[in-house]
């Protein structure tokens, strides 16, 4: 099932499933290659794949391609994400994975200009539409911190544990602080977003997304009452966007929007929401498949099921007494 934007009209666009490798070299940089001009989509940059053929599972045709393009014999894989779009002439159905092993050296062999890139270098406008989503996911960590909440006078301490948090190597927070008022909000949010910026971490603010400004976070994450309230025309300055999902209801909401990441939760039982039921693996894999961005699980998670959660597709986990620590 494909969360893309309702549309009545009969469909007649080719349908196709493509395969992509995610290629790492030892110190982090990506391998990406670029398409022949005269090609669909000519002259973007993509990463390594092509069609499935009759008969093939995806992993197969991934092999496959993989060998013909660049010579190389992939050993260990691991999926990355999976993305369904609608060109105007064609759907996709793009299947990615993390090429964690392979023999051989990678070079062109159909002629297509390479390059090895940084993640964070990956400019989304040189790549097709249907790849962008794999890019946020290559500049993503596998954890999503969010921060406990933060009372009136606490904020001292408060500074500390965040410090302890960075310093451990989190990338990714998530400011979440019902508690304060908006200008010690605000302040708070602008020397963490400082602290964050010293380790090279994103800070996102769970706020009105009237209030946000890109002065004090480098992202804004949408609570379900924020998801269905706000409209996609407030979001198109923000760099980035994450969303809280807990049904396929929000998540075509965050596809409407369109948010570079989402949470989904609860996975399983949680001491701060014991009330809730948990969606447990099978719920949380089958909405995971139906999302065009990165998915991090939320709910009872800490660090040692993030092979777990990749397993079926998903970025990683998120949480909070996991890892809001010293």
């Amino acid at each position: 099932m494909s969360l893309s934007t309702p549309n009545t009209a009969p469909d007649t666009r080719k349908r196709i499933t493509v395969v992509a490798g995610v290629i790492q070299d030892s110190a982090g940089r990506v391998l990406i290659a670029r398409r022949h001009n005269d090609a669909h989509q000519g002259g973007k940059w993509e990463f390594p794949g092509g069609k499935l053929e009759v008969g093939e599972s995806l992993l197969q045709a991934l092999a496959r391609e993989l060998e013909e393009e660049l010579g190389i014999h992939i050993q260990k894989t691991a999926p990355l994400i999976s993305i369904q779009h609608d060109y105007s002439d064609k759907s996709i159905s793009l299947h990615v994975f993390r090429v964690n092993d392979y023999l051989d050296c990678p070079r062109s062999l159909e002629n297509q200009p390479l390059a090895w890139c940084w993640p964070d270098e990956l400019n989304p406008e040189n790549f097709p539409a249907a790849n962008v989503p794999i890019i946020h996911a290559l500049q993503l960590p596998p954890v999503y911190v969010v921060s406990a909440d933060c009372k009136i006078g606490e904020e001292t301490e408060f500074i500390e544990v965040a410090k302890s948090v960075l310093q451990n190597g989190a990338k990714l927070l998530q400011l979440r602080c019902p508690s304060l008022p908006k200008n010690r909000f605000i302040s708070l949010a602008q020397t963490l977003k400082n602290l964050c910026e010293t380790k090279s971490a994103k800070l996102m603010l769970n706020m009105p997304p009237d209030e946000f400004d890109s002065s004090i976070g480098h992202g804004l994450h949408l609570s379900s009452h924020y998801l269905h309230a706000i409209n996609k025309n407030t979001l198109t300055d923000i760099a980035w966007v994450s969303a809280a999902c807990h049904d396929v209801t929000e998540l075509q909401r965050a596809t409407e929007l369109g948010v570079n990441f989402a949470l989904i939760s609860p996975v399983c039982v949680t001491r701060s929401h014991a009330e809730k039921t948990p969606l447990g693996w099978e719920k949380f894999a089958e909405l995971t498949a139906q999302a065009n961005f990165p998915i991090y699980a939320l709910g009872g998670m800490n660090s040692s099921m993030i092979k777990e959660v990749q397993a079926l597709g998903a970025q990683g986990v998120a949480g909070i007494s996991a890892f809001w620590k010293k």
